[in-house]
C-alpha cells in the first residue's frame, strides 16, 4: 500500500484524472499514468474525482504539454525543470530530449516516482521541497535556456513563498521561462468547497487576479502570455455537455479566469 502525507496526496488527482482521460482516448495519451493507477495499491474512489476534474485536469496537461515542445523545438539545448512533478510522466509524453530535464518534488514522491521512472543522464530526479532553496544548486547550469514548469503547485504556496521563488529563479538563470496554472483570488476563496482537495491535508493559498500583480514582485518578471483552457483546440472533442461548459465560459469574466495558464520570462 502506498503511503503518502496527506498533502502530498493531492498528486494522485492529476494522476488519476489523465490516467482516466488516456483509457477514454480524451484530450491526451498518457499510457505511463495507466501503468500507475493500475499498479499502485491506492483506493483512488476515495479522493472522489468528479468527471469533470479529470477533463480539467488532462486539458491543463495537454496545453503546457504543447508549450514544452515548442521550447524544446525552438531552443536545442535547454533545460527543463518541472518543480512539483509528482507521478507526472510529461518527460515522456513531450517525445522531445532537452539538454538536462529535471523532475522536482518531495523525498517521499521521488521514492515512489523512481519505482517508475528511471533516472539517465539527461534526466534527473530531485526529492525536495521546492522551497528549501538548496536545490537550485543541484542544477547543473551553464547559462543554457531554461524552462520551469510548475503545474498545479504554486496554489500550494502562500505569497511570499510563489515571490521568492520567482526572484530566486530569476537570479539563477539568465534566460528562462516559466508556465504555471494560476487561480483568481475568489477561485482560491471557494476551493475548500472541491471534494478531491477535501480528501487531503491540502489547503490551496495563493491566487492572482493578474500577471501585473506577479510583474511587481521584482524587475525581470515579465508577463509574455496568458492560455485559457476554453480557447484551447481540444475543446470541440469533447462530448456536448464538457463542450458546452467550456464554450459558455468564455462569455464569463469571472469564470474564464478562475484558473489559466500564465508564460513568464525571467531575467537576471
Amino acid at each position: 500500500m502506498i503511503s503518502l502525507s496527506n498533502g502530498s496526496e493531492t498528486l494522485f488527482i492529476p494522476l488519476y484524472g489523465k490516467a482516466r482521460m488516456s483509457k477514454e482516448k480524451k484530450i491526451i495519451s498518457d499510457k505511463k499514468a495507466e501503468e500507475i493507477i493500475d499498479s499502485i495499491d491506492y483506493d483512488f474512489k476515495k479522493l472522489k474525482v468528479a468527471k469533470k476534474i479529470q477533463v480539467f485536469m488532462s486539458l491543463r496537461a495537454a496545453i503546457i504539454d504543447d508549450f514544452t515542445r515548442v521550447f524544446i523545438d525552438e531552443n536545442p539545448g535547454c533545460i527543463v525543470l518541472h518543480l512539483g512533478c509528482g507521478l507526472d510522466s510529461r518527460v515522456l509524453r513531450v517525445k522531445r530530449k532537452a539538454k538536462r530535464w529535471y523532475d522536482l518534488d518531495f523525498p517521499e514522491v521521488i521514492k515512489i516516482k523512481k519505482q517508475f521512472f528511471k533516472e539517465t543522464i539527461n534526466y534527473r530526479m530531485i526529492g525536495s521541497s521546492v522551497t528549501d532553496y538548496s536545490w537550485i544548486d543541484r542544477i547543473d547550469y551553464e547559462d543554457e535556456p531554461v524552462l520551469v514548469i510548475a503545474e498545479g503547485l504554486l496554489m500550494y504556496l502562500n505569497e511570499e513563498e510563489v515571490e521568492e521563488l520567482l526572484i530566486r529563479l530569476k537570479n539563477k538563470f539568465t534566460n528562462a521561462e516559466i508556465i504555471f496554472d494560476a487561480f483568481s483570488k475568489t477561485t482560491v476563496k471557494y476551493s475548500k468547497y472541491q471534494p478531491s482537495l477535501g480528501k487531503t491535508e491540502a489547503k490551496i493559498q495563493w491566487g492572482s487576479d493578474g500577471p501585473h500583480e506577479i510583474e511587481k514582485y521584482a524587475s525581470g518578471i515579465t508577463h509574455i502570455d496568458t492560455k485559457y483552457l476554453n480557447d484551447d483546440y481540444r475543446v470541440k472533442f469533447l462530448s456536448g455537455y464538457y463542450r458546452l461548459m467550456f464554450n459558455i465560459t468564455k462569455f464569463f469574466k469571472s469564470a474564464r479566469e478562475a484558473q489559466r495558464i500564465f508564460i513568464f520570462e525571467l531575467r537576471s
